[in-house]
Parts: C-alpha cells; structure tokens; sequence
C-alpha cells in the first residue's frame, strides 16, 4: 500500500533529486549566460573608453595645430576671444597644461564634455616643445588620471581590458604597464618617459600620442611653414602657381619641360656651381664655372664624346681636346698640330692662351704666346720632340710623361695614396701612405723609401721610441696598420729582448753548445764546467792566468779561499758577488722596425 502511494506521487511531480538537478543545471546555464553578458559588456565599456581618449587626442591635434604659434613660444592663457585657455607653460621643462575644459572652449569638443571616461576617470593633458627654432616640434600626452582597475584582482589594473581600449584607440594609443616612469605605445612602436611628460606617474593608465610625430598628424600643413611635414604632398596632376623660391635638398624629377625665365645652376659633386643662361651684353649663350680650374667634359653613355662646331670657334683662354684637334682654316689646313720651330706668330691670336693636342710633333722650340704679349701653357698628352719644350708654366698630362734622360724640378710630387705591405702592379713606382710617407714599389709590395725593411731589429739608446719603430718588449701590434711587420710576425707579436743579451745563430759554426737552436729561441745563463784542484795547505786553491805583479814559481796567480761557498779574497779586495755571471755593459733597447 505505501509503495502504491509513492508511485503516485511520483506520477504527479519530480522527486527531490530530479528537483536538485535541475536547479543545478538552470543554475550552470544561467552563469555562463551571465558570464558572456558580462564580457561582453566590460569589451563594450573598454571600446567605448579607448574611442573617447581617441576623440580627445584628435581634438589636441587640432589645438595644436590652431595654437602652434603660441605653444612654440611657451606662452599662458588666461582667458581671451582667440585663445580662451586655461593653458599653463613652463620654460624650465618646455611644457604646457591644458584640460579638456580648454578643448570645449575652442570647439573641439562638445560643451558636454565632463572629463571623464565610462569608468569614472579624468584625463591628464601635457604638450611638449622640442627642436630648435623656428622648426619648434610640439608633441602631446593624453593619459587617464588613475589607473583602470576595473575590478581587478586587489585592485591590480586590467590590462586585458586597456588593451581593448588601445584597439578601439588605435596605433596612437599606449598604456602604462612596465614601469611607472614609461609609458608604451600600441604594439611597441613608440614610448614616452616621465621625464618628458609629467602626467606618466601610475600604473594602469590608459594614454594617448598627439601632435608632431603621431600618426595621425600627418594630415595637418601648417600654412605659415614653421611646422615641417611628416608625410609626402601628392597634388594628383595639379599645379602649384605663384612660388617665389623652392628649395629642396633632394632631386626634383619632372616628365616635361624644365623652363627658366633666367639663370639654370647646378653644383657637381665637388660644390663648384655651372649656370646656364645669360645675360643682356655680349650678344651670346652663356655657360658659366664658378671654378675656372676644373674643364666641361661633354659625355656620352660610353664615355666622352665628339663635339663639333660649325660655326667659329673662339677661346679666350685655351683650346682643349684629349684627342685629335683638328684645324681648318678658310678650308685650307686640317689634322693634327704638327710644327717644325713654332713660332709664337704662327698661332691665331683668337686661339687665346695655350694649346693642347693629342700629338705635338716639334723640331724646334715651342713658345706660346697670348696675343704676343706674355708665354701660356702647353699642353702634351703624348708629345713626340725632337728639340726644346719651352714652357713658362704648367704642363697637364692626362697619361704618361715618358722621358730619355733625366726629369729634374724643385719638388716630385704623388698624388696617389697607397698602403705599405700591399701589392703593386709595376716596380719602381713612387707613392705616399695617409701620412706622406714616400713609398716605392719594391718587388710588387709596396715599401717605404727608408731602405730599411720592416723586422729589422736595431739597438737604441733613449726611453722614447722613434715614430715608425716599436720596442722589442713581447708586445702584440695591429696587422692592419703593419702589414709589412705582420709578414715577417704574422702571430701579431714582436719578439721581447727586455733583460738578455743576443747571440748569434750557430748556423753550422760550431760555437753554441745548443746547435740544434732556431731563430729567436731563448737560451738560460750557465757556468761552463771547471775543477777547483786542492793543495796541501788547509785552503784551497785556483789556477788562473798570473798577472806580472804576482806570480807563482808556476806561473800562477794564488787565490785562497776562506771556504768553498764564501767570498774570494785576494791580496786587492774582494771579488763582486751576483746572482748572475755577466760581463760589463751598458743598458740598451731593442727596437723593430715595424713600417
């Protein structure tokens, strides 16, 4: 009967497990809801942050931008119809202040605006000037002024949620995460310090780059053109009209006509400037060089090229060519200059002053002269003479100068520069090192002049070690700046000589006890064998060479002992005692030649 009753009960409701579990299960469903609500909402509040930090950092651009001229001169406001403030600057730090009440009130932001984010936080807002005037760089900071615990751990910041809010932000936002003092921008591409911006202090708070150097500042061109550009201006086909000067330190590339009311000028590469164009006297052309020593070379895509003159060809001051110079006058004469005892006369006056050819065929004297009054150069890049080149200044040879007999002057001068220790093409050539040193080409190495090689060894008698020498002290020295040492050292070391004498390689003589011996090998001081002989007396005896003063009925010179071990005594003094056995000498350094 009652096991029927259950059975009834159990047909009209749930039992109290079933109960249980169901709870239990509605109460799991109901978490995980909440839970995803709950993320879903606190994403929604870090968005919504990182756009409003966003929308205040777009409106201190625009501030910036409206008040460059002033922000560059640090100056406060106070209150005024153009510039309403509050702004507060400092000269000591180059900084000023301002709050986003000072943004409403120029119109950046809404009048609504009550500085303070979703969660409750206010913002901090500091501009910096750097550079140098008048190209004054005005940057700023935005940053919340507590940290973004937003329920965190014991009141540790949320940094998941920040970097939501730098999302939304973009690449100009940045948190403050690793240190108090740093404040570090989206995905690390940029930073700021404390020491630059006051308002990094805090861990936790969210901020926000402004001003020059921010990404979105490029969009900004300051009218006035004290503030530099920090992206490319595209004109999309259009003009620009009414520019006065354009100044650029690149290259200006254009697809059409390049048009000049005056002068064109350029500079080559080393700072001489060329103009084209002329002037309203002298009824012609005109190509100007600011440096009259350096020629036009006229070149093609292999190299210099013809260049050909229909017209009449005058010079002033020389006629050039490096190959055949051709010369027509009325039709009659052409070909090379070939002369048998030029005379002075024999060349145009318009030819002005001097002549260079490839060829200067001469049986006589050549004498330049400039309109008769003075001598000129002359110049020869392959002159074939059979009697004098007179020339009363400079000869310019752009190949050899080849001569039979001797070359004299006042000075020989190279104008290349080689390195001692390398390799060099012909022998008996002439060069100099950075330091003027002269070198020769010597068995195609170059050499210095001195005669003396690199490793030769030499005593010297001063502390100060002459310039191009080193002490012989075990030293290492740099192969690169001694090639030729190094060629004879290549382990980068000099031998060291400090405190021994130098003996000289057996090499078969028969003199070292040690013929076995190499180059440089070190040898210890020793006592070579000998036999003291005892007498009949108590002491002992030496036999040594007798002096004429003292001699023994044998021929020997009689020394006595006190003991075997103990100082020599003789009838003048005592013997010197020492550590070593060394005959006299003088203290030297060795020295190596090292270039």
């Amino acid at each position: 009967m009652n096991n029927l009753k259950l059975i009834r009960k159990k047909d009209k409701g749930f039992t109290l497990v079933e109960l249980i579990l169901t709870l239990a299960v509605m109460a799991i469903i109901s978490f995980v809801a909440f839970q995803s609500l709950n993320k879903n909402y606190e994403d929604n509040m870090a968005a919504s942050s990182g756009q409003q930090i966003k929308d205040v950092g777009m409106a201190v651009n625009n501030y910036i931008v409206n008040h460059y001229d002033v922000l560059s001169k640090l100056q406060n406001a106070t209150g005024s119809a153009s510039d309403p403030g509050p702004r507060t600057c400092t000269t000591a730090n180059s900084t000023c202040v301002i709050t986003t009440i000072t943004l409403s009130k120029e119109g950046l932001l809404p009048p609504s605006f009550n500085n303070k984010n979703v969660y409750g936080a206010g913002y901090e807002i500091t501009l910096r000037r750097s550079g140098t005037t008048p190209y004054w760089n005005v940057t700023g900071l935005i940053t919340t002024d507590k940290a973004l615990t937003l329920g965190g751990r014991n009141g540790q910041p949320r940094y998941d949620l920040l970097g939501k809010a730098m999302l939304s932000a973009g690449p100009d936002s940045g948190m403050v995460r690793t240190s108090p003092n740093k404040l570090d921008g989206y995905k690390g591409t940029w930073s700021a310090l404390s020491s630059d911006y006051s308002n990094i202090k805090t861990l936790g708070t969210l901020g926000f780059q402004a001003g020059y150097g921010s990404n979105s500042y490029s969009a900004f061109l300051r009218r006035d053109g004290t503030l530099p550009m920090t992206g490319d201006l595209n004109l999309g086909t259009k003009n620009i009209y009414g520019a006065a000067n354009i100044t650029a330190s690149g290259k200006g590339t254009f697809g059409g006509e390049v048009q000049a009311g005056s002068w064109v000028h350029s500079k080559n590469g080393y700072g001489d400037t060329m103009s084209i164009g002329g002037d309203g006297a002298g009824d012609d052309y005109e190509i100007r060089i600011s440096n009259p020593n350096r020629p036009i070379t006229v070149y093609s895509a292999s190299g210099p090229t013809k260049m050909r003159v229909t017209g009449t060809l005058t010079a002033d001051q020389g006629l050039v060519s490096n190959n055949t110079l051709t010369v027509k006058n009325n039709g009659s004469f052409g070909g090379r200059i070939g002369t048998n005892g030029l005379s002075p006369d024999d060349l145009p006056n318009a030819w002005g002053g001097g002549v260079r050819t490839w060829d200067i065929f001469a049986g006589g004297t050549i004498a330049i002269k400039q309109n008769g009054q003075s001598n000129n150069n002359v110049w020869a890049f392959s002159a074939n003479q059979y009697g004098d080149l007179a020339v009363s200044r400079n000869i310019n040879a752009s190949g050899n100068i080849n001569s039979g007999g001797t070359t004299s002057g006042n000075y020989l001068k190279a104008n290349s520069v080689a390195v001692a220790g390398q390799w060099c093409s012909d022998n008996g050539l002439i060069s100099k090192d950075w330091s003027g040193a002269i070198l020769s080409c010597v068995s195609n190495i170059w050499s210095k002049s001195s005669g003396v090689p690199a490793g030769t060894i030499a005593i010297w008698g001063t502390g100060a070690i002459p310039s191009g020498w080193l002490e012989c002290n075990g030293q290492g020295f740099d192969r690169n700046r001694y090639p030729e040492l190094a060629r004879a050292y290549p382990g980068g070391a000099v031998p060291d000589f400090r405190g021994v004498f130098l003996r000289g390689l057996d090499r078969g003589a028969g003199r070292d006890s040690d013929p076995w011996r190499g180059v440089l090998s070190y040898q210890n001081d020793a006592l070579q064998d000998h036999t003291h002989i005892a007498g009949t007396e108590t002491a002992y005896h030496d036999n040594v060479p007798g002096s004429p003063t003292r001699n023994t009925p044998g021929g020997e010179e009689i020394r006595t002992y006190s003991d075997r071990t103990g100082n020599v005594n003789t009838a003048w003094g005592g013997a010197r005692i020492s550590n070593e056995t060394r005959p006299k000498n003088n203290a030297v350094i060795y020295i190596i030649k090292a270039e």
